[in-house]
């Protein structure tokens, strides 16, 4: 009877002394961080153009951390292109590109472990639409086209430091038309979601061999 009580007191002492450690002992930090969302659905469009570029702003969103984080950024979006072509030869050669500005920073694709962007210009940007169109017809002739389907991509970005940042998606029309034809961009449904993430100590991001 005796051994038996000992055995429960054992028992009982190293449930208390357990929980005491899981209460004292803190979780990592990135464990604790709560993704952040951003959402929209009004249609933006940015255009037209025939021979140019123009840019707008997507989503935005500020975030918090209370020490040094990695962040996965996934953009998901639906993307479009208005064109219209005139003449008897015409062509319309457009795309719609993707970026995210941390702080007023583009997220690079690339970058080192210190977070240094290795991109070849422009840095961060990922085309979500491109289309390129020509025409050849004996007489005069107006076409117009628009077509959307919805992409996504993932940033990283390594070593953000501790505070309040101020997230942006943004996306740039680049259109290539002659006069008499014109391109724009169109974007409707978007997502950004952002996720601490731990990678290692010594984590770079750099093109697979």
């Amino acid at each position: 009877m005796r051994d038996r009580l000992m055995l429960r007191s054992s028992a009982v002492l190293t449930a208390v002394l357990l929980g005491i450690f899981l209460a004292v002992v803190p979780r990592p930090a990135f464990a604790q961080a709560d993704k952040y969302a951003a959402a929209g659905s009004t249609t933006i469009i940015f255009g037209p153009f025939f021979t140019g570029s123009t840019t707008a702003d997507l989503l935005k969103e500020d975030i918090q951390s209370s020490n040094t984080v990695d962040l996965d950024l996934q953009v998901t979006l639906e993307c479009g292109l208005i064109t219209e072509q005139f003449g008897t030869f015409s062509f319309s050669d457009a795309n719609v590109t993707v970026w995210i500005e941390i702080d007023g920073v583009v997220v690079p694709i690339t970058q080192t472990t210190a977070g240094t962007s290795t991109d070849p210009a422009p840095v961060g940007e990922v085309v979500f639409c491109d289309r390129l169109q020509e025409n050849v017809n004996f007489a005069q002739l107006v076409q117009f086209d628009q077509y959307i389907h919805a992409n996504s991509f993932n940033w990283i970005k390594l070593n953000v430091g501790a505070g309040t940042h101020h997230v942006v998606v943004r996306a740039r029309l680049n259109s290539f038309t002659p006069v008499g034809s014109f391109a724009a961009g169109l974007v409707r449904r978007r997502t950004l979601i952002i996720e601490p993430v731990h990678m290692s100590v010594s984590q770079d991001v750099q093109p697979g061999t």
